[in-house]
């Protein structure tokens, strides 16, 4: 091979690495994908993607997602309790109806919703979703009826005690929960 050819080989070659570096930031980060391996992240329908990684979750996908993680998720769905949310009468989807009266029935889970209301696809943020986590550990959070183990308004700081790592987002999505 001559060294003109060789040159211009190296050439392209060189051109051709930079758009996968212009391109890195679209892709799925590696906790996103070792989640998804595991069937934690199922994704919206269109599997676990760019955009899906990027999305900030409702409070029911990150509730679904939790009961996965403690692997309640098939008893909620299936879960035929007589009490629900009040905001969940109209709701359209039977097994997402069947798992929000299961959080209604088990408080203990840390899903209390607010004023009776569950907010389904009210958008979650961190601090919520550490108030959920922290539950899920075994903390409680202090309210009306119990004496618990942190107020709300402190839960970055509860969390950060006992070797979390909030980092109190402007913005919540399925990449930062994946974290």
């Amino acid at each position: 091979m001559s060294k003109k050819v060789l040159a211009l080989v190296l050439a392209f070659a060189l051109v051709f690495s930079t758009f996968t570096v212009a391109f890195a930031e679209e892709t799925i980060s590696a906790d996103v994908k070792a989640l998804a391996a595991i069937g934690m992240l199922i994704g919206d329908g269109n599997g676990v993607t760019v955009d899906y990684a990027k999305s900030t979750p409702s409070r029911l996908q990150s509730a679904i997602l939790f009961l996965r993680l403690k692997g309640l998720e098939n008893d909620a769905k299936v879960f035929e309790g007589t009490e629900n949310f009040n905001d969940v009468k109209d709701y359209a989807w039977e097994e997402g109806k069947n798992i929000m009266s299961y959080l209604k029935a088990h408080p203990e889970l840390g899903w209390i919703g607010d004023q009776g209301n569950f907010m389904y696809s009210k958008k979650i943020n961190e601090q919520s979703y550490y108030k959920v986590l922290l539950e899920a550990l075994g903390y409680k959070q202090n309210t009306e009826t119990v004496v618990g183990d942190f107020d709300y308004a402190e839960v970055f700081e509860f969390a950060k005690s006992i070797g979390l790592n909030p980092e109190n987002l402007e913005s919540f999505t399925i990449d930062n929960l994946a974290k």
